[in-house]
């Protein structure tokens, strides 16, 4: 099942409730597993889950490595876009 057909799925009624009702041990429940359920998604998006954001991105961190690897994407480099602009674009005539 995809992430938007699970999401989709929820019952927006009563699911801010159940985010509110959430504690820290709800959170450090859902960092400690491995598969998320819809009970540790709603601990994750809580108030409680404020204090845990860095062992939240540590966690990103790693899945994003294990998915992708070590790929670095295409970085912003101003000369090479100049370079590129003035081979594709007819200069801006000022006056």
């Amino acid at each position: 099942m995809t992430f938007l057909k699970e999401f989709n799925g929820y019952y927006r009624q009563g699911m801010a409730e159940g985010i509110d009702s959430c504690g820290p041990a709800d959170v450090e429940r859902a960092l400690a597993t491995e598969r998320l359920s819809r009970a540790d998604f709603m601990a994750l998006l809580s108030p409680a889950a404020a204090a845990y954001l860095e062992p939240l991105a540590q966690r990103a961190h790693r899945l994003t490595r294990q998915r992708f690897g070590n790929i670095v994407g295409p970085s912003f480099d101003p000369a090479a876009f100049r370079q590129h602009r003035s081979t594709l674009c007819p200069p801006l005539l000022v006056q």
